[in-house]
C-alpha cells in the first residue's frame, strides 16, 4: 500500500503545470510607483495599488467600442478601444532605473501570432525623441519590441521568440527593465534581449499612456478607417516601478 502511494505521488508531481495554472501574479511593493490588476475593480474604477493616485479611463476611437471589464481584466478588440492613464508624478520616469511589467492574454491565434503589431502600451509615436511604447510584433519574425528615445533619437529594442511561446488562452508576462545601463527585454521570465545605454531613459511624453492602441494613430486604411494596431485580448496587470527587475 506504501509502495503505491508513493506511485501515485511521483506521478501527481511529474505532471507538468501549464503556464496558466502556474501563473503568479505580481503584487505592488515598495518600488511600484503605478499599480493596476485590472481583475480587481469596484463600479469599472481601478486602484492604482501602488497608493500614488494615478487613474485610469476607458475610451474608444471614433466609433469603436471601449474596453470590457471583465474578471480576467480589460479586454480588447483590436479596433479603437483603450485605456488611458493620468499619470501622477510619481509615474514621471526621466531618468534612473525602472521597470515596466505587463500581463496579457488573447484567445486569437492570428492575433499573438500572426498580426504584423500590436500596441499593449505607450505615450510615443514611432519618430518622436521622448515617451516609450511596448509592441507585439510578428513583422518577419515573432518578436517583442520597446520603443524608447536616447540623447535625441528614436530608439527600439527588440527581442525574439519561437512562435510557440505565446500560446493562446494563457496570461504571458512581459517586462522590460533598465538597471545599471542595462536595457533588457523579458517574456514569461526569459531574457529575450538586452542592451547597454550611454544614458538613462525618459519615459515621459505629453501625450498620456494608453493601453491596447499604438499611441499616435493617423494613418487609415482604404475604407478610412483608422490604422490603430490595436491589441485583440485581455490586460491583466500593468505595473511601473522605480527599479530594474529581473523578469519577475
Amino acid at each position: 500500500m506504501k509502495t503505491t502511494n508513493l506511485f501515485l505521488l511521483l506521478a501527481v508531481i511529474a505532471i507538468p503545470l501549464t503556464a496558466q495554472e502556474n501563473q503568479i501574479f505580481p503584487e505592488p511593493d515598495e518600488h511600484s510607483v503605478a499599480f493596476w490588476d485590472f481583475s480587481r475593480q469596484s463600479d469599472g474604477q481601478f486602484e492604482d495599488e501602488s497608493g500614488f493616485g494615478s487613474t485610469v479611463a476607458l475610451k474608444a476611437m471614433e466609433k469603436a467600442k471601449v474596453p470590457q471589464v471583465t474578471s480576467d481584466g480589460l479586454l480588447f478588440d483590436g479596433k479603437g478601444g483603450y485605456a488611458e492613464i493620468n499619470g501622477g508624478e510619481a509615474l514621471r520616469i526621466t531618468g534612473g532605473d525602472f521597470s515596466i511589467d505587463i500581463i496579457f492574454k488573447s484567445d486569437s491565434a492570428e492575433a499573438l501570432q500572426n498580426k504584423p503589431v500590436a500596441y499593449l502600451a505607450g505615450n510615443k509615436s514611432l519618430s518622436e525623441k521622448r515617451g516609450f511604447a511596448l509592441a507585439l510584433s510578428n513583422w518577419q519574425k515573432n518578436h517583442v519590441v520597446f520603443y524608447y528615445a536616447l540623447n535625441g533619437q528614436a530608439e527600439a529594442l527588440e527581442g525574439a521568440f519561437e512562435k510557440s511561446i505565446l500560446k493562446t488562452g494563457v496570461f504571458h508576462h512581459l517586462q522590460v527593465s533598465f538597471s545599471e545601463k542595462r536595457l533588457s527585454l523579458f517574456l514569461n521570465g526569459i531574457k529575450l534581449a538586452e542592451k547597454e545605454l550611454p544614458g538613462p531613459v525618459s519615459l515621459v511624453n505629453s501625450r498620456r499612456i494608453r493601453l491596447g492602441i499604438y499611441p499616435a494613430p493617423w494613418q487609415r486604411d482604404k475604407q478610412d478607417q483608422l490604422i490603430v494596431n490595436g491589441f485583440e485580448g485581455c490586460i491583466r496587470l500593468l505595473r511601473f516601478s522605480d527599479k530594474g527587475r529581473t523578469g519577475k
